[in-house]
This record gives C-alpha cells, sequence and structure tokens, in this order.
C-alpha cells in the first residue's frame, strides 16, 4: 500500500510543480535536472550493486573484517566522487548552461542540484551496503524517505521562491528553489540514512571483531575496484 502510495504521489507532483515553475520555470529546472541525472549515473550507476555482490561474497566466506574494511573504502569513494561532482557542477556551471545547454537563466539552478552529489554518492554506498548484509528493510527506509521528502520540498521550496521574487523573476526564482528543494530532500535524506547506518555499524563492527581472518586487501585496491563499476 504505501509503494502505491508513494508511486502515485511522484507521479502527481509533476502538476504543481509545472503549474508553479510556468513555461519558463520548468525548462530551466529541465536543464539542471538532466544535468544531475547525467552526473547521478557516473557516481552510482553499478556501484550499489557491485558493493551488494562484494559483501555478499565476503560474507558467504566469513570474512566479516574485510565487509568492514569493504564498508569504509565505498565511503571513501563515495567523498571522493561525490566532492568530484560536485565542485564540477558548481565551476562548471555557466560553462554548461551557456555552452552547452544554451539556457543562460539555468545557471543558478544548476548549482542548487551541486551539493546532492555528495549525499546521493553516500546513498548508493549506503543502499550496497545493507543489501549486501542482509539488511533490506534499511534500504527500503532510505528509498521511502527519498521519494516523499523529494517531490514535497520541490514543490515547497520552489512556491517560496516565488512567492519572493518579482513577476519578471519568478520564472528564475522558482525553478532555483525547485532544484534547492530537490538537493534538500537528498540532504535530509542523507542524514536520517546516516543515523541509521551509525547504528547499523555496531552489528558490522561485533562481527568484524570476531572474525579470525586476516585479510591484507588495501583499501586502494577496493576504491579501484568500486571506481571500474
Amino acid at each position: 500500500m504505501t509503494s502505491i502510495i508513494i508511486t502515485i504521489l511522484i507521479v502527481l507532483y509533476k502538476i504543481p510543480l509545472i503549474n508553479i515553475l510556468g513555461d519558463k520555470g520548468i525548462g530551466y529546472y529541465s536543464v539542471a535536472l538532466s544535468l544531475y541525472m547525467l552526473f547521478m549515473t557516473c557516481i552510482s550507476y553499478g556501484v550499489p550493486k557491485a558493493l551488494s555482490t562484494l559483501l555478499i561474497e565476503q560474507s558467504s566466506k566469513g570474512k566479516y573484517a574485510l565487509v568492514y574494511k569493504t564498508t569504509i573504502s565505498a565511503f571513501i569513494y563515495a567523498l571522493i566522487s561525490g566532492l568530484f561532482f560536485a565542485l564540477l557542477t558548481f565551476v562548471g556551471a555557466d560553462i554548461f548552461a551557456k555552452y552547452i545547454f544554451n539556457a543562460d537563466q539555468s545557471v543558478m539552478a544548476i548549482r542548487a542540484f551541486a551539493p546532492s552529489f555528495v549525499f546521493i554518492s553516500f546513498l548508493g554506498v549506503f543502499q550496497g551496503v545493507y543489501t549486501g548484509t542482509k539488511a533490506g528493510n534499511l534500504t527500503k527506509k532510505i528509498r521511502t524517505t527519498e521519494d516523499i521528502l523529494v517531490p514535497l520540498l520541490c514543490i515547497l521550496i520552489a512556491y517560496i521562491a516565488k512567492s519572493k521574487a518579482d513577476l519578471l523573476n519568478e520564472p528564475l526564482y522558482s525553478s532555483t528553489g525547485a532544484a534547492l528543494g530537490f538537493t534538500c530532500g537528498i540532504f535530509i535524506t542523507f542524514i536520517i540514512s546516516l543515523i541509521l547506518f551509525i547504528n547499523y555499524r555496531k552489528k558490522l563492527l561485533r562481527m568484524a571483531c570476531k572474525d579470525s581472518n586476516t585479510d591484507k586487501t588495501p583499501k586502494k585496491a577496493i576504491i579501484f575496484l568500486l571506481c571500474l563499476q
């Protein structure tokens, strides 16, 4: 029942968002969103699945110390890749908007998406860890939270931003507000996921401490393996 409600919410949220942004605003937002989707694919495509596969294989062999090391290595990868794409997006927003999309007014919306790459990178790792260590219920909680918060905050902050703008700048402010709402939704989901992981980490540590296997696989090798996905 919950999944049906969320699916309906995701489909219907576009209607009020389009009404708030208008034709120009939705155009600016769509440009920024398309760049976000491209970079998000570069960051997280295949990583959750590859990570979960690694962890399942390690767990099946009783190598729980390696499971913990792989988890930490994955977070290092998430931080590096997330920061790289966040900086690329923020610094290169003018170039993307003007020379690639030919939409100068979408610069602010593109920049509003920039911080989300750090958080979305971590969310992919969280999901991979939970799936790989048979805690799929936590993965469902993350996805449900994201699916609810992102649409609601997109609409709310877009509406607030539009109400603060004059008539001429409404498309610019509302599209930036929608992008900022998207990022805020991802950020709050990240915070909730981090709290869940802090508690779950205790379980991983207990299992790692009981593991008598010695593993000398360097973290750099694990990070490199994830980069290849």
